[in-house]
């Protein structure tokens, strides 16, 4: 009889958890242990944040072959019309399309994304942690916002955003 070996089961660990387990032990044991979730006001666990908002009208745009920026920012204020919470978050709203419709004005002036051969949006990636880790079944896990290519070079592009426009960046 022919044995087939047995996977190990895999513990995938983000960047996001690494930095919550640095941060506060607490914290991490609460939402990756125990794996609660912070609820919005409106009693949903549905992300509300600038990044999240601005990544999903970038992850719009970008698998969008004409690159048609309003439609791109219409999915953006058709969120915020079928989202219940959305009063809650306004001013994520609002700061969110402010600064997706700077970006696209700054690509319409620089032509940054012209000649791009776009491969994946927001492409999840994992490999294998370091020793010691990787004797516990430790993966990392990633995603990459954007991998495309341009002249025969591949590229990977990460979007960064701010909770607001005073606060000094670390």
């Amino acid at each position: 009889m022919i044995e087939t070996p047995v996977e190990e089961p895999r513990r995938y660990v983000t960047n996001s958890e690494l930095q919550t387990f640095k941060a506060c032990k607490r914290e991490w044991y609460l939402g990756y242990h125990l794996k609660l979730t912070k609820r919005r006001a409106d009693g949903s666990e549905k992300a509300a944040t600038t990044g999240t908002l601005v990544h999903n009208v970038l992850e719009t745009y970008y698998k969008d072959p004409e690159r048609d920026a309003s439609a791109a920012l219409q999915s953006l204020r058709t969120a915020q019309a079928t989202d219940p919470g959305a009063e809650h978050y306004s001013d994520e709203y609002n700061l969110a399309a402010i600064m997706v419709e700077g970006y696209f004005l700054w690509l319409e002036e620089t032509g940054a994304d012209q000649g791009l051969k776009v491969h994946a949006v927001e492409q999840k990636i994992s490999c294998p942690a370091p020793a010691p880790f990787d004797e516990f079944g430790v993966w990392l896990l990633g995603k990459l916002d954007l991998i495309a290519e341009r002249n025969g070079i591949l590229l990977t592009l990460d979007h960064k955003t701010v909770q607001n426009f005073s606060d000094p960046v670390a």
